[in-house]
């Protein structure tokens, strides 16, 4: 359908002695079609009915099995018999060294056929003229190497936003955040990055700032980390962390991020995002499904029917693993945004299973929450339970001791003085660590103190085979052990005179 707008719908009028031209016959298709497909639109939506599943064959080869499926124009799409397909040769492959994942997509596509000679042509050139006698309606599948935009898919804009914090052709960073929420309920907030993998590594940082909202710590600013591993690269992370709707019925919480506290780097380049950003959440006092029915209904004929940009079907995400110059087909993932259409049969089959569930386990409770609350080790684990009868509501709290420490580890430092002379010894003071009486195992090392503020070297056992490179002094170090007090001491000797002033002592106890 060249022009998406299908109503008013306008129909023939037939009467004794009516010239009947092309645009009469055009106009009684478009009728039909117009409306068939509104109906199909509106009242099944788009998405696979049946069928289409892709099948790895191996030596690079794909099959689509025979289905049917529906785009976002209400147009039916028919594959009647099975597809054989080399990935290579389909339209939209490159092969691109840094592609991991790529989507095979199906859209609706017409061809002509049956071509013959007509002599009364739109002009008055008298000459034959080549038509086609049928339009055949058929498909066409094609790779996309880049995720697809969700939103233009399906209808989870009702009841989820996105926020984008950055988009070129290569990178795009978003955060998915829930439009609703209750008092009191936890939120899934979600972090997605789509990437091609020719980026090197991936770090993304922000801080967002809470209203209406606390983290499980109960502070009201969130701090995310993301770092890639190199050796487990993918071109589509998602990360996710809850959060606590602490606002009441009827209030908006909001999330915020403001864009200095935003930090995207690739290798040694640093990304600028270019504005701040931020939602707001509705908080409800009454059921979510309704709210979501209700903002379903309230759209216009004009915004249900509007033109999705992308009237394609994702029939498969195809994960690659590269070799050199070629590939191979790592694993197929069906319909990876479940772009599926729920006939009546398959909906009333969902809801037996419902009803016979609901009859194995009816007990009237509509809410059931539950709490974890964190106990002394040498405390008893215990479940709490509050029935509200006329709330028809349940709470249980579980009681659950945390484990016993087993490991510890800290630094200590032993200061000497400018003075100090070969072969003088020191003695640290009376250190807890803070694993209880009982034997333990203990080990130490010297801290360069360069390295102190970065802890990142740390020389255990023969002091003097290092001291050429660190600025440690040449020592002996030991340690005493006081079993019963759960504390110990350390002690050590210049072997030669130094020109630092103390030494920062890395130390590591272990229960045995």
């Amino acid at each position: 359908m060249k022009n998406t707008r299908i109503y008013p719908f306008e129909r023939n009028k037939y009467f004794y002695g009516k010239l009947l031209t092309v645009r009469d016959f055009e106009s009684e298709q478009k009728y039909f079609n117009d409306k068939r497909r509104m109906l199909n639109r509106l009242v099944y939506g788009a998405g696979v009915l049946c069928g289409l599943q892709v099948v790895d064959l191996g030596e690079k080869s794909i099959m689509v099995k025979s289905g049917a499926a529906l785009d976002y124009s209400g147009r039916e799409i028919v594959i009647s018999q099975p597809v054989t397909l080399n990935l290579s040769t389909i339209e939209g492959f490159s092969n691109n060294d840094y592609v991991k994942n790529v989507y095979l997509c199906l859209v609706y596509d017409e061809q002509e056929k049956e071509k013959v000679h007509t002599i009364a042509g739109p002009t008055d050139n008298h000459m034959e003229v080549p038509e086609h006698n049928r339009i055949q309606e058929s498909y066409r599948l094609f790779i996309r190497e880049r995720a697809l935009d969700v939103n233009h898919l399906n209808d989870a804009s009702l009841f989820e936003s996105r926020l984008m914090l950055y988009q070129d052709e290569k990178l795009r960073v978003m955060l998915i955040v829930p439009q609703y929420t209750l008092t009191g309920d936890l939120i899934n907030v979600r972090v997605r990055i789509e990437k091609v993998l020719q980026t090197e590594k991936l770090e993304v940082a922000f801080k967002a700032e809470l209203k209406g909202f606390s983290t499980l710590e109960n502070q009201n600013v969130f701090s995310f980390a993301f770092a890639e591993k190199m050796d487990s690269r993918e071109s589509v992370y998602e990360k996710s962390f809850q959060i606590k709707t602490t606002a009441l019925a009827g209030e908006k919480a909001k999330i915020t991020l403001d864009s200095k506290d935003v930090k995207l780097k690739t290798g040694d380049t640093i990304y600028t995002v270019p504005d701040s950003t931020g939602c707001s959440i509705k908080v409800l006092n009454e059921s979510l499904h309704e709210e979501i029915f209700d903002k379903y209904y309230a759209k216009t004929l004009e915004k249900c029917l509007q033109d999705n940009s992308e009237q394609l079907i994702c029939l498969a995400e195809i994960s690659l693993l590269h070799v050199n110059s070629t590939f191979e087909i790592k694993k197929i993932k069906q319909v990876p945004y479940n772009q599926y259409v729920y006939n009546p049969s398959l909906e009333k089959c969902l809801e037996g299973i419902k009803s016979v569930a609901a009859k194995e386990s009816s007990s009237g409770i509509e809410t059931a929450r539950a709490s974890l609350k964190h106990l002394e080790s040498s405390q008893q684990p215990h479940v709490e339970v509050l029935y509200e009868k006329e709330k028809k509501s349940i709470d249980f709290e579980f009681g659950i001791p945390l484990p016993e420490d087993r490991f510890s580890s800290g630094i200590v430092e032993i200061k000497f003085g400018d003075q100090a002379k070969s072969k003088e010894v020191f003695y640290s003071d009376e250190i807890e660590h803070k694993l209880g009486a009982g034997n333990v195992f203990l080990s130490y090392g010297l801290l360069d103190n360069d390295e102190y503020v970065f802890n990142e070297a740390v020389f255990i056992g023969d002091f003097s085979l290092f001291n050429q490179h660190a600025k440690i002094p040449e020592v002996s170090i030991g340690a005493v052990l006081y079993p019963q007090k759960g504390t110990f001491k350390l002690g050590f000797r210049l072997n030669r005179a130094a020109r630092n002033t103390s030494v920062f002592v890395k130390w590591w106890a272990c229960k045995i």
